[in-house]
């Protein structure tokens, strides 16, 4: 700890005895706009801090779907991945212990063939950053519409989050 002539004052002090003082509008609106920056800064530090935190302990995630070629070509695994409830389930807790949270969403219809997932990581206290993913929407597939739409978004929510909380999954 410093001697108590080192401590140096919270720009809320400084905020008060500025006001106690008498200083002027413009005075006041730099001091204002001191404390935004610095809580911003603080807040940031504080996020990056928790991710961090929770890169640190989270466990690789799984692969647990396979997916196989059709029988008239190769007949064999193609690929596996994990579906995005194996990831909730297997990120859920470490966000928690650290105060973290997402949430999706799709700002706007598909542009020709993608959609664009953004994912929003926040903290306890607001702090949140915003990462954009685009998917292309197979227009071959065997499904309506909807159905294409949704294989895509949620494949952009899988990877995306895993992109934005700088994680992997088992094979990669």
């Amino acid at each position: 700890l410093l001697p108590e002539a080192h401590v140096v004052p919270s720009v809320e002090s400084l905020l008060q005895t500025a006001i106690e003082r008498g200083l002027d509008p413009a005075g006041l609106e730099k001091l204002v706009e001191l404390s935004e920056r610095v809580a911003a800064k603080r807040a940031e530090r504080e996020f990056f801090a928790a991710l961090h935190a929770f890169q640190a302990e989270c466990p690789t995630i799984r692969n647990t779907k396979q997916v196989y070629s059709k029988p008239d070509k190769e007949g064999g695994l193609r690929y596996t991945f994990a579906p995005l409830p194996q990831v909730v389930r297997t990120i859920r807790p470490y966000l928690e212990k650290h105060g973290l949270s997402y949430s999706f969403d799709s700002p706007k219809l598909p542009e020709k063939d993608y959609i664009f997932v953004e994912v929003t990581l926040s903290d306890l206290a607001g702090h949140h950053i915003i990462k954009r993913f685009p998917v292309q929407i197979d227009r071959k597939a065997y499904m309506n519409e909807p159905q294409k739409v949704k294989s895509a978004t949620s494949f952009g929510m899988r990877t995306a989050l895993i992109m934005a909380l700088g994680l992997v999954t088992d094979n990669e």
